[in-house]
């Protein structure tokens, strides 16, 4: 009997064991699930919002809206900073050419000066009484000659070249003029424009050449229609009308005096005096 229950008892102890056991088990795998759970419906991940950008040799994580702004920055600035530069080289260019311009010009006018020297020479004497001089001379002169050919042509080639710069700046400021004269005169038009030309001309006595070319600043054109509208209005207050039929009207003089005069013939003083009574 002890026997069997030794047995019994071992068996309890086993199954107790393999219970512990299945127990510890499922206790594992669940600690393991719970490791690898998901985020529940409805729960999103937050990305990594952020952007590593370089910066004076340095790097740095921003935000990536900072990171964009910065970018952007640093465009701008290139941008900018790239313009600047061509806009110096351009000047540093324009500098350059119209010193040698101005250089190439004063050599013409020296050489010029030295060959009206030389055709003042007594050639036939020279030859007399030194032809190996004369020779020389002729040379020399030969040489200024062909100097002063190749200095014309590279002189007015460039002219030529600053003469067409001139015309495009003109063509360029005339058309900037143009949208500015739009964009701040009422009514702006080509007959405005043409009207606004013969009034200056004929007021003025600019030429058309002076008057067009005055268009690269709009500031003369708007004086001009200011000009124009006010000679407008004066011949408008100083025109005289003539009443159908020839009549009169009754014109005050004085002190109660009354006198009847067509405006026609009023003077300018009597007009404008008709004129605040009124009529």
């Amino acid at each position: 009997m002890e026997q069997e229950n030794i047995a019994e008892d071992s068996q309890d102890h086993e199954v107790n064991d393999q219970e512990s056991n299945a127990e510890l088990e499922t206790e594992n795998e669940s600690l393991e699930t719970d490791g690898d759970e998901q985020p529940e419906e409805g729960q999103e991940e937050l990305d990594d919002d952020s952007e590593e950008i370089e910066f004076n040799d340095k790097k740095f994580k921003l935000p990536k809206d900072i990171a964009e702004g910065v970018k952007s920055m640093r465009k701008d600035y290139t941008e900018k900073t790239m313009a600047v530069a061509d806009q110096r080289k351009a000047l540093e260019e324009r500098t350059q050419f119209f010193e040698q311009f101005s250089s190439e010009a004063a050599q013409l006018k020296a050489i010029s000066n030295q060959l009206v020297e030389f055709k003042q020479l007594d050639w036939n004497t020279l030859f007399q009484n030194d032809s190996t001089l004369a020779n020389q001379l002729q040379r020399k002169e030969k040489e200024l000659i062909d100097q002063r050919t190749e200095l014309m042509q590279t002189v007015a080639h460039k002219d030529q070249l600053m003469k067409q710069e001139r015309q495009q700046e003109l063509a360029k400021s005339i058309e900037s003029s143009e949208a500015v004269l739009r964009r701040e005169i009422k009514g702006w038009s080509p007959d405005l424009e043409r009207k606004l030309q013969d009034f200056a001309i004929d007021t003025f006595g600019f030429s058309a050449a002076d008057v067009k070319a005055s268009k690269a600043d709009p500031r003369i054109y708007k004086l001009i229609h200011k000009a124009f509208l006010g000679d407008q209005l004066s011949k408008k207050q100083t025109s005289k009308p003539k009443p159908e039929g020839g009549g009169t009207v009754t014109v005050l003089k004085g002190k109660g005096a009354v006198t009847s005069k067509n405006p026609a013939q009023m003077s300018d003083a009597e007009y404008l005096k008709w004129r605040s009574k009124g009529y």
